[in-house]
């Protein structure tokens, strides 16, 4: 057939459904009698409106969070209470989330004996653990290490149930899912570990939402995301989303956390990557901010990796961070 026609007919583009015999007529819609100066008709659609309404809203009708500066660094927000299954957080290093992203286990441990004990949590991600497996985190724990295991759950509700129970069996202190698996997904998640840790006599591990990865920018958000939402108004709506689902928190970048805490409460943790020392290099990170000014927005855990694991002298490094984190 010619290109863009059926049978030397009409053109795709002007094919109508109710041109075919016997097929009921579909109702008309009219396009909005105006369009407002600046704003494009799209298929008779104001772009960016549905209704007369935006598209995006940011979260029940905030204002979007760009338009809300960081509070200085000096202004740090006093510490937490204590919850019954977060580690106390009185000192920089109990805040701080080393990630050991290594491609075998000997290097990890490695890293892990030249830091010591001066870190929260070790942070073991899919590089590790897809290398290692389950006696990468049993090696660290057996050297006192609290972990965070960064492995991003992502599916149905069912299958998410089961790993995050067979996450809970072996002890982790912190595990994250995917925020936008929905609402379902990740209540199943928190409600599988609190079940298996509670039967395997262990502490509940804290179950956190990955709203937007720090690497994507607004523009990767919107087209390759589809999502009609800048980075910041995606990440605020999907942290309400995961503490309606129950979660202890969110991994979010340092620019939402000011809307984050207003809307999902103090005591809802924030644990924030793309953290770049004021000396380090950006990297590939697309939002980053300092350790100082990610506490000041109301971080509750800061995740460093190469500028600590990558140092020439990673003891110095760390001990340079925490300086940081406290202001000297």
């Amino acid at each position: 057939f010619p290109r863009g026609s059926i049978g030397g007919g009409s053109p795709l583009s002007g094919f109508r459904r109710e041109d075919t015999p016997g097929a009921t007529p579909r109702p008309t819609h009219s396009p909005p009698a105006s369009v407002s100066k600046g704003q494009k008709r799209v298929g008779g659609v104001q772009r960016g409106r549905i209704a007369g309404r935006p598209l995006c809203q940011g979260v029940r009708g905030t204002a979007s969070p760009e338009a809300t500066p960081l509070p200085p660094p000096s202004s740090l927000p006093p510490p937490l209470p204590v919850r019954y299954n977060a580690p106390a957080m009185n000192e920089p290093k109990d805040r701080l989330i080393v990630a050991l992203d290594y491609p075998d286990l000997a290097p990890a441990l490695a890293m892990a004996e030249a830091i010591g004990p001066g870190v929260g949590m070790l942070k073991v991600g899919l590089e590790l653990f897809n290398s290692a497996g389950p006696p990468a985190i049993a090696a660290l724990r057996e050297r006192g290490a609290r972990i965070f295991y960064d492995c991003k759950f992502s599916d149905i509700p069912n299958t998410v149930a089961g790993a995050s129970s067979a996450v809970a069996r072996m002890g982790v202190t912190m595990f994250n899912v995917h925020a936008l698996g929905g609402i379902k997904m990740m209540a199943a998640a928190r409600q599988a570990a609190h079940r298996a840790a509670e039967e395997a006599g262990q502490t509940p591990p804290l179950v956190i939402g990955v709203t937007i990865v720090t690497s994507l920018s607004d523009r990767e958000v919107r087209h390759d995301l589809g999502l009609c939402e800048t980075a910041s108004e995606a990440a605020i709506r999907l942290a309400t989303l995961a503490k309606e689902a129950g979660l202890d928190g969110v991994v979010a970048s340092v620019h939402e956390l000011p809307q984050i805490k207003r809307t999902c409460g103090r005591d809802f943790l924030a644990v924030t990557p793309g953290i770049r020392p004021t000396w380090a290099p950006v990297g590939d990170q697309a939002r980053v901010a300092t350790p100082r000014e990610a506490l000041a927005a109301g971080a509750d855990y800061l995740v460093i990796g190469r500028p600590i694991t990558r140092a020439g002298d990673p003891a110095q490094a760390l001990a340079d961070v925490l300086r940081e984190m406290a202001g000297d």
